[in-house]
């Protein structure tokens, strides 16, 4: 979302696209390193179910970053269990190897109503 002062600023957004991951960025000098981490990781929920990480599928999502004025158009391919790594410089987009292939999880169904035992119960007048 363009807030009203990057506008009195002339700022323009770093990232566009739609369904944007979740990204991590670092300046060096005049290089810009970019990780984006698999979208299927957002949100996880506690407790993990085993399995969880389970997928078989690739996403896609084109996205385009704007550094130091030059344009770089990227198509982000998450392979499954894979993030991905950019390196911008100097106009060039270069992806940098950071795949890591797991054994394939096995997956167990919690029993239906399971409730976590290290979860507690607060009495109704606690206060937090």
């Amino acid at each position: 979302m363009i807030k009203k002062e990057d506008i009195r600023y002339n700022l323009e957004p770093f990232i566009t696209g739609e369904n944007i991951p979740q990204y991590w960025s670092r300046k060096d000098d005049g290089t810009l390193y970019i990780f984006f981490a698999n979208p299927k990781s957002y949100r996880f929920k506690f407790p993990l179910n085993y399995g969880q990480s389970l997928n078989t599928t690739d996403f896609e999502i084109d996205i385009a970053i704007t550094f130091e004025k030059k344009p770089y158009d990227l198509n982000l391919v998450f392979k499954p269990y894979q993030s991905l790594l950019f390196k911008l410089q100097k106009g060039k987009a270069e992806q940098i190897d950071i795949e890591f292939i797991p054994s394939t999880p096995v997956t167990r169904e919690r029993p239906e109503n399971y409730e976590a035992p290290w979860l507690i119960e607060l009495e109704a007048d606690c206060v937090i």
